[in-house]
């Protein structure tokens, strides 16, 4: 009996063996190759697959933070990969197919989903649940987390606030989902939908599709101001640290304090701004139905260039921005002119993450394959939004005879 043991062992490594080798050869056949790359500046830094059923599912969602890029499928798969190596960490299915969810928002600790009626908390690191609530009504937008509360905007109007140490203890009791009531600090009614929110940890804000900001007290709900626009509001806010970008469907984009609500300077595109705003540094950058990408500036609004052949927004390098075109080209586009600096096709990554946190840049297909692309010569990854985040490199003393950067100014910056 032993005998027939290892002949079969390793008929099952040989195939697993051969399972293995084709993957790779089929994801050697779909990656970009890496002269078109050179073309446009970037090399690349990884790939890797997300678990999916490609007969019967596919990845909807590509969600990139400072730790973590998170592939997240129709039926609810979600694969999450180290953002620095690409290395795959785990995956998880949450709730049954079918069910609509929306893209994932993740704290230095969570990813928070959710998923028809209930919220999901899943360690980042491992993807354990942590905990799981019943949301009062159906959710209309990503919830938002910082570090004491999480919210979640609804179809009928309301926002609620659920206390994050509240839930631990209600879930290490074993009474949620049946006692999620218990955690919910506040409940604030709009007249319509919720479209996203947005949340320093002072000030929530959540716009409704009516076209209604509202800037409400975090811990207390009372309203600390409200914005009424002249349009519909369909395309979630842009946001920075200290600013909140809003457009209409009357063409127009409000930059408003975070703190105050008061309206630092609009903006008028011409065309309805389809796509959220994302700002990086000290740019805005806006793109208007059919009408290109606007670069404007974070301060004044004023206009800094327009490229007609760039539309979605997916990073922003050291000098060049990166996006795709109608068509499906990335677009390298100089930061500081709006010149184009060149195109490659990229039509089979149908799935995109708008990153303007880091200087990644994040594309996937529907069947499950991550990439991520990053500036020649930039081997570690600046943080924007948050600097602090970045973590702290080691620092290694040169070999003898070799000279140390500080010493050579001519050679790349390894830090940036």
């Amino acid at each position: 009996m032993l005998r027939g043991v290892r002949p079969w062992l390793a008929f099952v490594a040989l195939g697993l063996a051969l399972i293995s080798s084709a993957a790779r050869s089929a994801a050697a056949q779909e990656l970009p190759d890496y002269r078109s790359l050179e073309r446009v500046g970037l090399s690349m830094s990884w790939w890797g697959r997300a678990v999916v059923d490609a007969s019967q599912d596919e990845i909807e969602f590509l969600i990139p933070d400072e730790q973590v890029v998170i592939a997240q499928s129709r039926q609810g798969l979600l694969t999450a990969f180290r953002n620095d190596t690409g290395r795959a960490l785990w995956s998880v299915l949450l709730g049954r197919p079918g069910i609509r969810a929306f893209p994932a928002a993740t704290n230095e600790s969570e990813v928070i989903v959710t998923i028809g009626l209930h919220m999901y908390s899943l360690d980042k690191a491992t993807g354990v649940i942590r905990w799981q609530l019943r949301v009062p009504n159906h959710p209309s937008c990503t919830p938002e987390i910082d570090d004491r509360m999480v919210y979640v905007g609804c179809v009928d109007g309301s926002t609620y606030a659920y206390d994050l140490r509240t839930i631990r203890n209600l879930f290490s009791e074993r009474k949620l989902p049946e006692y999620s009531h218990n955690a919910q600090v506040w409940r604030y009614k709009t007249p319509d939908t919720v479209i996203s929110v947005a949340s320093d940890g002072h000030t929530v804000n959540f716009v409704s599709i009516v076209g209604a900001l509202y800037g409400v007290d975090a811990p207390e709900r009372s309203l600390k101001y409200q914005i009424e626009t002249n349009d519909r509001v369909e395309t979630p806010m842009g946001r920075s640290r200290d600013a909140l970008y809003l457009a209409s469907e009357d063409s127009r984009m409000l930059a408003v304090n975070v703190s105050n609500g008061r309206t630092r300077w609009a903006f008028t595109s011409g065309a309805p701004i389809i796509r959220q705003p994302r700002v990086v540094g000290g740019q805005v950058f806006v793109s208007p139905i059919r009408s290109g990408m606007f670069c404007l500036d974070a301060a004044t609004g004023g206009e800094l260039w327009r490229q007609r052949e760039a539309s979605k927004f997916l990073a922003a390098g050291e000098k060049r921005l990166y996006a795709l075109d109608d068509v499906g080209n990335l677009a390298a586009v100089d930061r500081a002119s709006g010149r184009l600096a060149g195109r490659i096709p990229m039509r089979a990554f149908s799935v995109l993450a708008g990153n303007e946190l880091t200087d990644r840049v994040y594309v996937a297909t529907s069947t499950g394959l991550v990439v991520c692309l990053h500036e020649q010569g930039k081997s570690f990854p600046t943080y924007y939004r948050h600097p602090e985040r970045r973590p702290i490199l080691p620092e290694f003393a040169p070999e003898e005879g070799v000279a140390s950067p500080e010493a050579d100014d001519s050679g790349d910056d390894l830090t940036n």
